[in-house]
């Protein structure tokens, strides 16, 4: 198995927001010639042996492998008809099973000892990889968090509690940051005019706190051995 590949599943399988989602009633065994069409209406669905209750994405993976507008907009109309809870990464997951498919064919070949499956599931592989390094296929893990409609915002905001006081504090440290400077320090780099005026400056308190006192202390215990001598 290519590196590329074997990374790029162990990533989409370690993303656990990836996996949030809710187990419904699956084909399990799906595919384009599953389905059976007349004109332009689905007439039926046949091959129910893998009749099962799992990942709905593992019925869509042949249709996002094979992208396109088609496979978005039939996506939507199964994400509508469905209902029920967002599920934020079925189309990532789909295409993970897809690709998957690639892998569980090389091993059909490997298993029945045929080369022609070998050699084809091989190529298919090499193609997927050459896609990756190009950045042409999509990303399988989650960037980022679910996007929030706007009354979900605001409905997060209203339960948000707000605390009161530091604003002053807050305000001193915000008002004198400046990331430019932080990132050229992090960097190494170093003005040095800028480093002459910011700079500690070296700061003399002899006399100052509890060696003044102490010193005054031994100044008496002098002025008096002398006076009695």
């Amino acid at each position: 198995m290519p590196a590329a590949l074997l990374r790029r599943w162990e990533s989409a399988a370690d993303d656990a927001e990836l996996w949030q989602f809710a187990p419904t009633v699956i084909n399990g065994g799906l595919a384009a010639d599953s389905i059976l069409v007349e004109g332009t209406h689905v007439s039926g669905v046949i091959g129910w042996s893998g009749l099962q209750a799992g990942d709905p994405a593992r019925d869509l993976h042949w249709l996002m492998t094979a992208r396109g507008e088609a496979a978005e907009h039939a996506l939507s109309a199964y994400l509508r008809a469905r209902g029920g809870p967002q599920d934020g990464g079925i189309a990532q997951r789909a295409l993970l099973h897809g690709e998957l498919e690639l892998a569980r064919w090389l091993l059909h070949g490997v298993e029945t000892r045929d080369p022609e499956i070998v050699d084809d599931a091989v190529g298919l592989l090499d193609g997927l990889v050459d896609t990756v390094h190009a950045d042409e296929s999509p990303a399988l893990s989650t960037d980022t968090g679910p996007v929030m409609a706007v009354a979900d915002v605001e409905e997060l905001l209203d339960r948000t509690p707000r605390t009161g006081g530091g604003s002053e504090a807050s305000s001193m440290l915000t008002d004198s940051y400046d990331r430019s400077d932080l990132e050229r320090m992090a960097a190494g780099e170093r003005d040095d005019d800028e480093a002459d005026a910011t700079g500690a400056l070296p700061l003399d308190l002899t006399g100052w706190g509890d060696d003044a006192d102490q010193d005054a202390d031994d100044d008496d215990q002098d002025a008096s051995s002398s006076a009695s001598s």
